[in-house]
């Protein structure tokens, strides 16, 4: 609102636009502002001890599995729902983060040892570009990996599961619960993988066996089945 004084001394009133220049400005300060939190919070995730993050993280075990849909990286689709019944190793990733390409031969190793399709894994990339996914070990990669051109998709995976420092695994039971959070590269081997498949379904089978007053029985290893030579 301007107010100017006419030929005959009257105070009047006029609507102007908005000044082209300080919405310019205002909408730089935004974006900068945008940018400066992106990037902050990519250095926490980078720098996050990882300790620290494990405990964060851990609210999301033994709660049901938030849903992981998206595009992934060859052009397919991806949806957890579908894969019910299954493990899945849900794992963040990142080309710029060192821990995320040391467990990626361990990654690859524990998907080879399940290809009869008792388990899987799904990789979520976080903040990075497709050119620097692809010429990374991932675009190797023999299972899902969910890239979205637009990255608040990822982001968003990322938020519902709790992400506070990259790499973090994730293990989701074939009944839809959280049952175990994997923090650093130390953390994510095929063996501890399988380990915690071992330790939740001897859990799983030992309480519907309570339920129904069955006698408590081993159980495969990464399987919900009775070890061979065992009565079912």
């Amino acid at each position: 609102m301007i107010e100017e004084v006419g030929a005959e001394g009257r105070v009047t009133q006029q609507n102007r636009g908005p000044n082209p220049i300080k919405t310019r400005w205002v909408v730089v300060a935004t974006s900068l502002l945008v940018a400066a939190v992106v990037g902050l919070f990519v250095f926490f995730l980078a720098t996050r001890d990882s300790q620290q993050s494990f405990l964060i993280g851990r609210g999301i075990v033994g709660q049901p599995a938030p849903l992981i849909e998206g595009e992934t990286l060859d052009g397919g689709t991806f949806n957890s729902d579908h894969h019910l019944g299954k493990w899945v190793v849900v794992n963040f990733f990142a080309s710029w983060c060192v821990g995320c390409l040391e467990e990626y031969p361990e990654l690859e190793k524990f998907h080879q040892r399940h290809q009869s399709g008792d388990a899987i894994v799904v990789t979520v990339v976080f903040n990075d570009t497709r050119e620097r996914v692809l010429e990374s070990p991932m675009e190797g990669a023999q299972w899902p990996v969910i890239f979205g051109e637009n990255r608040d998709d990822t982001g968003k995976i990322a938020v519902d599961y709790s992400v506070t420092a990259l790499p973090e695994t994730y293990v989701v039971s074939p009944w839809g619960v959280v049952v175990e959070k994997l923090v650093g590269a130390s953390g994510v081997t095929a063996d501890s993988l399988d380990r915690v498949i071992a330790r939740e379904s001897a859990a799983r089978v030992a309480e519907q066996q309570s339920l129904s007053g069955e006698q408590p029985r081993a159980v495969q290893p990464g399987t919900t089945q009775p070890a061979t030579g065992q009565s079912a």
